[in-house]
């Protein structure tokens, strides 16, 4: 059931096509948090004891009774409850009723620091429910939804998990006894050694003397403990070979059931302990993770080298970056309007700045650079210093690079992180504090023919990837072919951004492990109807393939050259001279591509 937009903002969304409930389970209490159609914006909270689900369905019914009475409608229930120690038992008696349940991995959900400390069933309630409505409003990085397994499948799990608290008894059982040992000058015993029996009747203690009647006694029964351990991990370990034999031989019969990598994840990947060649990872590119050390890595040849070597070098040359045309508009015109009059041009303090990027300068460092630049061309030019250029940066506009693509553009779209600069590691090693962390997120689309980056925006770290497309969109003059992007982007809001602008334009990014087709997928189906359709047939590697999302490995290489020559951080101390930093930054990279990029072809 989906949230459908208001028409004012408001904190929560009142204008609800279900009721959002959340569940705080205890042994005793279970506290139930709703917000239903025709309440506002006000959450209503209700306790059930634990254990009685009739009380809980009764609840529910209630709730919808009361939503009928003020709406004249019938609203479903859609529930969430966090993973933990109540197990999945009720998410499947809810499910058997017909009532939309999902469980959510508590780790996932933000929380200030501020409710950490006032942590309490109330505010809990109410953020599983603030949660619940961003998750069905198709943000998906708001939280980590948990897949819930079939009883059968939760059942071959057990094996895995009971080798592995028996495992850890073991290691108990083992350093007690070595400890006790120890403690009379012993320390060479084994004790899972086969022959720790005779090896004990033979102990002396590091003084001379046999082992006292008493502690020989009991190293006896702790050696009894262990042995039956062991004998029981014996046991779990055969049952286990004997489940990884059978689904082997069904796999060996049916290739088709090697296709779902979520059906290997749940019949390999958590049975437990498994040997490295077993084990099967869940991310689609890791699939031969257990081997990839014996897939030889790909090898290309560069076929312009002698065009990309020089190009290279020229990155590094003044005359490239302090051009001729900056020399001639160094000076700032005259001014017409009220205010001060400049004495420098835009282009003047955006050649120092791109300066100051290109070789990873500090404000004063630029301005001893330019001075020597100009003494040693002759030039009877005054020399900004680095106040005048911290100030200028302030409002300084750089103009956005136009795409060199001969038709429509296929925009890849990212985002990274870039720390703020400040107190570092000497800070924690002679105080013993640290300040919180602070960085911010760059927002990028970079043309794939290209791989010059065509629009960026720079956000706090809380903005949602998503919600930046439409920015980086309105910075794009030419046609869209494409727009592809990670899971992130799996959001109605980034489909109608680019259906709004470029309507023929293709949307590639991978639906969620636990995305369901539209009501209208059979008659009129949308691009992400088609991309589950395509990865139902295909499955998630062929879609891959077939749809161009490989193609969004460019922007990470993007992203990977920006931080190499650019660097991870910002020093600027201000928002808008953090911006003029990223389109400086920008246009500094693509000037660099513009001189030449490498051509490669695969020789193995």
């Amino acid at each position: 059931m989906s949230v459908e937009p208001g028409s004012e903002p408001t904190a929560i969304r009142t204008n609800l096509g279900a009721i959002f409930v959340s569940m705080e389970l205890s042994r005793s209490v279970w506290l139930i948090t709703s917000l239903s159609p025709g309440a506002g914006e006000r959450m209503s909270k209700h306790s059930v004891r634990g254990g009685d689900v009739p009380g809980l369905l009764t609840r529910f019914a209630q709730l919808q009774e009361k939503a009928q009475a003020r709406t004249g409608q019938i609203f479903p229930i859609i529930s969430i409850q966090e993973a933990g120690l109540d197990g999945f038992w009720i998410h499947r008696v809810l499910q058997d009723e017909g009532i939309e349940s999902h469980v959510v991995d508590p780790a996932s959900i933000a929380t200030s620091r501020r409710r950490r400390r006032a942590k309490t069933d109330k505010i809990d309630g109410e953020a599983l429910v603030r949660t619940l409505l961003a998750y069905k409003r198709g943000e998906p990085r708001v939280c980590a939804m948990v897949k819930a397994p079939t009883p059968e499948e939760e059942d071959q799990r057990r094996i895995g998990r009971e080798r592995k608290t028996l495992i850890a008894e073991r290691v108990q059982h083992v350093n007690r006894i070595k400890g006790l040992l120890f403690a009379q000058g012993i320390g060479d015993y084994e004790p899972l050694r086969r022959d720790r029996r005779d090896r004990l009747e033979g102990l002396t203690t590091g003084d001379g003397r046999p082992l006292p009647r008493h502690f020989k006694t009991q190293i006896g029964r702790e050696l009894d403990r262990l042995e039956l351990l062991l004998e029981q991990i014996k046991a779990v370990e055969a049952e286990r070979d004997s489940l990884l034999a059978r689904i082997r031989e069904a796999s060996a019969a049916q290739p088709a059931l090697l296709h779902g990598l979520a059906s290997w994840q749940l019949a390999l990947g958590d049975i437990g302990d498994l040997r490295p060649s077993c084990r099967i990872s869940a991310v689609p590119f890791k699939a031969n993770a257990a081997r990839r050390h014996r897939i030889p890595k790909q090898r290309h040849r560069v076929t312009n080298w002698a065009e990309y070597d020089a190009a290279l070098r020229q990155r590094g040359s003044l005359t490239v970056w302090f051009s001729d045309e900056a020399i001639a508009a160094w000076r700032a015109e005259p001014r017409t309007t009220r205010g001060g009059q400049p004495h420098y041009s835009a282009l003047a303090i955006r050649t120092a700045l791109t300066l100051r990027a290109v070789f990873r300068l500090a404000l004063r460092q630029t301005e001893g650079l330019i001075g020597s630049v100009l003494r040693l061309l002759g030039l009877d030019l005054p020399v900004p210093d680095h106040s005048t250029l911290s100030r200028r940066a302030e409002t300084l506009e750089v103009p956005g690079s136009c795409p060199r693509s001969a038709g429509p553009v296929h925009l890849l779209v990212d985002s990274t992180g870039l720390r703020l600069c400040g107190s570092g590691e000497w800070l924690i090693e002679k105080h013993g504090t640290r300040r919180r962390r602070s960085w911010r997120k760059l927002h990028i689309g970079v043309d794939a023919h290209t791989g010059q980056i065509l629009a960026s925006e720079l956000t706090t770290s809380d903005v949602d990837d998503g919600a930046q497309v439409e920015p980086l969109l309105d910075r794009i003059t030419g046609s869209l072919a494409s727009l592809i992007g990670d899971g992130a982007y799996d959001q109605d809001d980034v489909y109608n951004a680019v259906a709004k602008r470029h309507p023929k334009a293709d949307v590639i990014v991978p639906p969620r492990s636990t995305a369901v087709p539209s009501e209208m997928a059979e008659s009129t189906p949308t691009q992400r109807d088609r991309h589950l359709q395509s990865i139902a047939e295909n499955g998630r590697m062929g879609w891959q393939k077939r749809s161009g999302y490989t193609r969004r490995a460019l922007v990470e290489s993007s992203i990977g050259r920006f931080k190499r020559v650019i660097g991870d951080a910002l020093h600027s101390r201000t928002d808008r001279r953090r911006a003029t930093e990223i389109a400086i930054a920008v246009s500094t990279l693509n000037r660099m591509l513009e001189l030449g990029c490498p051509e490669s072809v695969r020789i193995a």
